[in-house]
């Protein structure tokens, strides 16, 4: 039991990278939350790890195979209908380039993450498009200022 409720249905989902673009996924007109955005991934079987699940699920939905790097905080999510705890992870694909053939997704998009919030993102994605956000500002801010630094004479 979850604080008295059913447990959440575990659904992981990869933040996939490539250079400085995102991958986002329009959820299809057969899927609930249709039409808005989403980090792709899907539900764990049981005995599956996260990590497993979306190397499974990326492979099935999107014909690409990835590797989950960096996991971010989970996101409990309670929707009408159903509560979900998303388990994200910075993620990379290796094999599947150029693109991912969308099956389950009316449209797949590279972003650039500064633009990121100006989709439509499924509810339960947004705390994870605005914690991936504050890492990326702060890993851009370090690095330019690493590279600042390594220019700054005597």
């Amino acid at each position: 039991m979850y604080g008295g409720l059913v447990e959440p249905v575990k659904v992981s989902c990869a933040i996939i990278e490539r250079g400085e673009l995102i991958l986002a996924a329009r959820r299809g007109a057969a899927q609930s939350q249709a039409g808005l955005w989403e980090f792709p991934g899907g539900k764990l079987n049981k005995d599956e790890t996260a990590e497993h699940s979306l190397v499974r699920e990326l492979k099935e939905e999107l014909e690409i195979e990835i590797i989950p790097k960096t996991p971010l905080t989970p996101v409990i999510y309670n929707y009408p209908t159903i509560t979900i705890e998303l388990i994200p992870f910075i993620s990379y694909i290796i094999s599947g380039e150029p693109e991912p053939v969308p099956k389950e997704h009316s449209e797949i998009m590279w972003i650039d993450p500064r633009d990121a919030l100006k989709l439509e993102w499924a509810p339960a994605d947004i705390p994870v498009v605005k914690e991936y956000l504050r890492r990326y500002t702060a890993l851009r801010h370090k690095s330019a200022l690493h590279r600042t630094q390594l220019h700054v004479g005597p």
